[in-house]
């Protein structure tokens, strides 16, 4: 008898309390992922693969997808990071065992400070970078894992002791690279 995989469930991201993100943010970021996962041809309850930091499988579900979507995600680009940044806080949690505690904004390097769960509020939280990718391969996620990693540590702080990931999505396989910086 085969193990199940662990679960990723979309709907996590508007169910469960985080303290960086709102109930209607995270239903846009779930929607924008299982938009990009449906655009791609796939199913609730595919398979994503991780790779990188610990590399395991999970099955991503999600629930039905209103009739006008396609038309109200006509930006593609929008929608692949929203859905990139979706699956990318979930697999802090599940995969890494953090949660978002702050969106931050443009210009530090970073998307996301998440924090290890469980832990005090003085902890040190962690940086997170994400990107999406619609359709592309190896070298793609690859090129820019390496992009991302630069961007984070070009705009570190002397002495910063905060750990930092990045995370790559890419739909059209899925696959999910995770790298520490």
């Amino acid at each position: 008898m085969h193990n199940p995989l662990p679960l990723i469930d979309l709907s996590d991201l508007f169910e469960t309390q985080f303290e960086g993100l709102t109930p209607a943010i995270g239903r846009n970021l779930a929607e924008a992922a299982a938009f990009c996962l449906a655009t791609s041809g796939f199913p609730p309850g595919i398979h994503l693969t991780v790779t990188g930091v610990e590399q395991s499988n999970y099955r991503v579900t999600w629930s039905e997808l209103p009739d006008n979507v396609s038309v109200a995600r006509g930006d593609l680009k929008e929608a692949t990071e929203d859905g990139a940044s979706g699956i990318a806080i979930l697999l802090a949690r599940v995969h890494l065992g953090y949660e978002v505690v702050f969106r931050s904004h443009q210009g530090t390097g970073f998307d996301y400070l998440i924090q290890k769960i469980g832990s005090d509020a003085d902890a040190i939280p962690a940086r997170l970078e994400v990107s999406g990718i619609m359709k592309g391969n190896r070298s793609e996620i690859q090129r820019r894992i390496v992009e991302k990693s630069q961007q984070v540590k070009r705009h570190e702080l002397p002495h910063d002791e905060r750990p930092a990931f990045v995370i790559v999505v890419e739909f059209s396989t899925p696959v999910a690279r995770i790298d520490r910086v």
